[in-house]
């Protein structure tokens, strides 16, 4: 039981350090980025693969809910990951790497943020959708990992968390997104 409780420590120490070492100037511009797009009427629009999918529907769900405030409108957000009709339409239709760019094409516009996440930067089906979000002149705001790979290049602004251990990537990206949301809940309350 011994070498479980140091796996578990130093697991969490990994994080912790991980947390610590992610620049936190591209956290704090994104979060501007949020508040400034909320006040214009964007919708943020939001994916990711495995993972990164689940956080990003985690983002989508927190951004609506938890910084409603009756007086003032509520943030739109749409997590493409969580659409599996869509997603498995055009996955079936066209390829799995359009599926995401399709959904993006027919839901974004011009002016909304494009939130993508993938721990390597090089998922092919949210590198398609950076390119789709990029033609509709769209905000992009990326979390990404490993280096930041191709989208990190394609972001307006990218956080990348200097990591190759996806797990931990993942984790840090969720604590991330918490601190997104309870920072866009403060300035909508302000």
């Amino acid at each position: 039981m011994d070498g479980d409780d140091n796996n578990i420590t130093r697991y969490l120490e990994r994080v912790s350090m991980l947390m610590l070492a992610t620049p936190r100037e591209p956290i704090q511009l994104i979060a501007k980025h949020l508040h400034t797009r909320w006040q214009l009427g964007a919708t943020f629009l939001t994916c990711g693969n495995g993972g990164s999918a689940a956080t990003a529907s985690h983002f989508a769900g927190d951004v609506t809910k938890a910084t409603r405030h009756d007086l003032r409108k509520p943030v739109r957000a749409v997590c493409l990951s969580d659409n599996i009709t869509a997603l498995t339409a055009w996955a079936n239709d066209t390829t799995y790497g359009h599926a995401l760019a399709e959904q993006l094409r027919s839901l974004g516009q011009g002016g909304d943020v494009f939130f993508p996440i993938s721990g390597s930067g090089n998922s092919g089906n949210v590198l398609q959708a950076a390119v789709e979000a990029r033609r509709q002149k769209m905000l992009i705001l990326a979390l990404v990992g490993s280096g930041g790979g191709q989208l990190a290049a394609m972001a307006d602004v990218a956080v990348i968390v200097p990591s190759d251990e996806m797990p931990a990537i993942e984790d840090v990206h969720m604590a991330i997104c918490h601190v997104l949301v309870n920072a866009l809940k403060e300035a909508i309350a302000r």
